[in-house]
């Protein structure tokens, strides 16, 4: 099963991040046999809108900007209804300043 993770990525201003590289790579596999090590990775689009279907499993979750690459931590991704990054973090802290993710800040 799948789940998918879809929001918005927006600096401090409100602007959409475009071109905004999303990634999960797999660290456990026994939820779904998603081999450990690989990647699924996505694009935030113009205004910044992210969505993906991800597969169930344990995941470390990064995201590139430009030459910046932030690691948001591990995840574990379970079957269910659309969700967005920050609920699935579930963290309010700051690991960015310049990027808010769904109306929180990294």
């Amino acid at each position: 099963m799948a789940r998918t993770i879809a929001g918005t990525l927006v600096d401090p201003e409100g602007t959409g991040l475009d071109s905004v590289n999303i990634k999960f790579q797999s660290i456990r596999n026994n939820l779904s046999g998603v081999p450990i090590g690989s990647v699924e990775q996505f694009d935030t689009d113009a205004d910044g809108n992210y969505s993906q279907s991800i597969e169930e499993g344990i995941y470390n979750v990064s995201i590139v900007n430009g030459t910046v690459t932030t690691n948001l931590g591990k995840v574990t991704v379970v079957d269910g209804d659309a969700i967005d990054l920050m609920e699935l973090l579930n963290t309010n802290y700051i690991v960015d300043p310049n990027i808010i993710v769904d109306g929180g800040t990294f």
